[in-house]
């Protein structure tokens, strides 16, 4: 009975980590997802095999060492990984100061129009600003392949259509990945002359890497705008950012 409600466990995740394929996402949190689930259906679907498999190379010595190092390095995975999932959640939810800038992290636009998960994120920026009238911003986020104008300047436009005084926002055009992001975003206080404690808008999950990011340049942040990923991209986004963390963690990254 356990083996089957695993298996169906294993699919019901495999499924989840394949939906973004469909809108052409492929990343290595889906690919790595995907193939932990395989992993996982074909043991509990042969087990018995299994069992007898890992008895017979532990017969030697060679073998029973082969299995102690890869069962440890599950374990070590698994201790990581909930870690991560447990820092990534603290992170996403720390309210800010209400004096501090706001950083609004930009991802993809289609064409001009920006991307769902880029919406949401200026939804939550949005919602910010109109709370906190006081309250300036940052739009950071530069053009990439496929896109017609900047991240930046896609933020501003969609921003200044709901509302908001072009007068409370900052626009940074150049950057192309997350250090970038917060280090021009940074410059642009310094030269304005504006609070250098920043509250950043993201994703709930990209929340923890920016903070060690930010961490790393030397910027305080007080806190955590987090928009709401849609569900179906929560498992591979969020994965991802457990493989990226530990990247950023051992300096295999900005």
């Amino acid at each position: 009975m356990v083996r089957i409600i695993l298996f169906i466990l294993f699919t019901v995740m495999l499924w989840w980590y394949m939906l973004p394929v469909a809108a052409n996402i492929l990343n290595v949190g889906n690919i790595c997802g995907a193939l932990a689930c395989l992993l996982g259906m074909a043991i509990t679907a042969f087990y018995a095999k299994f069992r007898e498999l890992l008895l017979l190379i532990n017969k030697s010595t060679a073998g029973a060492l082969f299995i102690r190092i890869v069962a440890a390095v599950m374990v070590c995975a698994l201790i990581y990984t909930s870690a991560a999932l447990t820092m990534i959640t603290v992170y996403a939810k720390k309210t800010p100061e209400k004096s501090s800038t706001v950083v609004l992290l930009g991802c993809k636009v289609n064409g001009t129009t920006p991307s769902l998960m880029l919406n949401r994120r200026i939804s939550a920026a949005y919602r910010y600003l109109n709370e906190h009238e006081d309250a300036v911003c940052i739009l950071s986020g530069g053009q990439g392949n496929n896109e017609e104008i900047s991240e930046a300047q896609c933020m501003y436009d969609e921003l200044i259509e709901r509302g908001i005084d072009a007068n409370r926002l900052y626009l940074e055009d150049k950057s192309t990945n997350t250090y970038e992001n917060l280090k021009f975003s940074y410059e642009i206080i310094k030269e304005n002359k504006l609070n250098k404690n920043i509250a950043i808008v993201t994703d709930g999950f990209h929340q923890l890497r920016a903070n060690l990011i930010s961490k790393k340049l030397g910027i305080n942040v007080t806190g955590a705008i987090s928009a709401k990923t849609p569900y179906y991209l929560l498992a591979t986004y969020t994965t991802r950012e457990i493989v990226a963390v530990l990247a950023q963690l051992f300096g295999l990254s900005g």
